[in-house]
């Protein structure tokens, strides 16, 4: 009888913790923590940028990225809170508001870098490439963010899959 009192009180003591771990775990993403995350990202890519630039002497990347880091932030800010809004609301104009914020991020991204590439006489092939690459790295941010948001929401409802 003693024995088994123990298995059951481990049992609960090991079940609890990983209650609190998947509790931490299904938190969705805050402003603060979003903010922090671009934060860090963008320090990331700064840090390359300046590293390229200063290492770099044969493939000149013209200033011009600063102002296109800069656009990024401030399309990853606003795709963000369009789809925080739709997140808030009904399931299908959750859908249509990411989507439609996606499509937004894609033609205000490559709209300018087409316009680059058309005007300008010289175009430099590291500067492009430094731009899809900034592209790249926003987008997979933008969808490593929306996963975390919509984790809790898929959890409460298929509860059978939270174990």
């Amino acid at each position: 009888m003693l024995q088994r009192k123990r298995k059951f009180l481990i049992f609960m003591i090991i079940s609890k913790a990983a209650n609190n771990k998947k509790h931490y775990l299904r938190h969705p993403m805050t402003n603060k923590l979003f903010f922090r995350k671009l934060f860090l990202l963008t320090a990331c890519i700064s840090c390359a940028i300046g590293l390229f630039q200063n290492t770099q002497s044969k493939v000149f990347l013209a200033n011009f990225i600063w102002i296109v880091l800069a656009y990024f932030i401030a399309l990853t800010v606003i795709v963000y809170f369009i789809s925080l809004s739709g997140l808030k609301k009904e399931n299908k104009t959750f859908l249509t508001r990411t989507y439609g914020a996606m499509g937004l991020r894609f033609v205000f991204s490559f709209f300018p870098l087409l316009i680059y590439i058309i005007f300008t006489p010289k175009m430099q092939l590291a500067f492009v490439l430094a731009y899809m690459l900034i592209y790249l790295f926003f987008s997979v941010f933008e969808v490593l963010i929306l996963t975390v948001n919509l984790r809790p929401d898929s959890e409460k409802k298929n509860p059978a899959n939270a174990s």
